[in-house]
């Protein structure tokens, strides 16, 4: 394996959003198999969104012999509708409390063939003690992170319901946006309620965003979460006044900060300048690279495997470029900087 892949992380990853329950064991030996073959100690920073992928990744750290994983645990924008703080006893039945729920954080409320569609929704509290259960049962093996999380005002329910709804009886060609968008205000009282979690047990963030900086930006910086060891903006889509924003206001924490870049989201051409003026921002010691990919479909194909490695090479050569890092300073930074970032979720 190159030595950039042995001095690399990648600092945001996923499981396909089609995995499920049972998966996890053979993931797990793939991702020993690229242990075998050189991959890094805490190399996949590997997230969770939601009901299933939980269940998936504790599987998965259930089945590794060794730390290649730093596993996070979330509930992410796009699955927050999912989720209610209404209590199933108040209601007289389970459709009524489906109902309630739905018309409560769906905006506009959704129609009868969606409504049909979205199951049940689950006990928000009942999910973020399973959050807080894994981080700590994980914590000392593995390290652990509270991730991914945050808020995003242009995401629209798809039609099956959710990304990965394997009860939907539409064919994934089949599938559209609906016009629905979850409320600002219960997408932040999962966020809230999640960090709260991350400042408890000490634990890192991985936030997404998308048009709601504003917004994250009071909820995650300006508000006191002094035990959250380091907030990391996975492929940052923000302005750069913002990002000046955020740096100032790090500058006077314990917590450490890093902005998060991936190839397809900020390393393509049409991104290019915007993330040159970035970089001109981020101070060095700030800068982390990732893939945001779904793992699974690259792990355990010989072909697809060199696709995600060259996709991880790509943002780093980029970003090097920008930075005029030379080849083997670039990589001892982000080598250093993802250390710090890996250490921030050891108990």
């Amino acid at each position: 394996m190159a030595n950039v892949l042995r001095s690399l992380r990648d600092c945001h990853c996923h499981l396909d959003v089609d995995v499920r329950v049972g998966d996890g064991r053979i993931i797990a030996s793939h991702i020993e198999d690229l242990g075998r073959h050189g991959i890094p100690n805490r190399f996949f920073h590997l997230m969770s969104t939601n009901h299933i992928d939980i269940l998936v990744l504790n599987e998965i750290l259930g089945n590794l012999n060794e730390n290649f994983v730093v596993p996070y645990f979330g509930i992410h924008p796009w699955y927050s509708h999912l989720f209610s703080e209404l209590s199933r006893d108040d209601y007289a039945s389970d459709e009524e409390y489906k109902e309630s729920h739905y018309r409560k954080v769906l905006d506009p409320a959704p129609d009868s063939q969606l409504l049909d569609i979205l199951p049940i929704p689950f006990s928000l509290e009942e999910h973020l003690k399973k959050i807080e259960q894994s981080c700590i049962k994980w914590g000392q093996k593995f390290c652990a992170g509270i991730g991914e999380i945050g808020l995003d005002k242009l995401f629209r329910i798809p039609t099956n319901g959710f990304y990965g709804n394997q009860s939907s009886p539409l064919k994934d060609t089949d599938v559209k946006l609906s016009p629905c968008r979850v409320t600002m205000k219960h997408q932040e009282l999962v966020f809230v309620r999640q960090m709260s979690i991350a400042n408890e047990l000490r634990k890192p963030v991985s936030l997404h965003c998308v048009k709601a900086h504003g917004s994250l930006y009071e909820l995650a910086a300006k508000r006191s979460q002094p035990n959250i060891p380091a907030v990391t903006l996975h492929s940052y889509s923000g302005s750069v006044d913002q990002a000046n924003m955020w740096v100032r206001e790090f500058s006077n924490k314990k917590s450490k900060l890093f902005f998060s870049f991936s190839n397809y989201i900020n390393g393509v051409e049409g991104k290019r300048e915007t993330l040159t003026q970035l970089l001109s921002k981020v101070p060095d010691e700030q800068v982390l690279v990732e893939t945001d990919f779904g793992i699974e479909k690259y792990i355990k194909s010989p072909e697809k495997i060199q696709d995600y490695f060259q996709n991880l090479t790509e943002i780093f050569e980029t970003i090097a470029s920008i930075k005029k890092w030379s080849h083997e300073n670039g990589l001892s930074i982000l080598s250093t900087n993802s250390g710090a970032f890996s250490s921030c979720s050891v108990p």
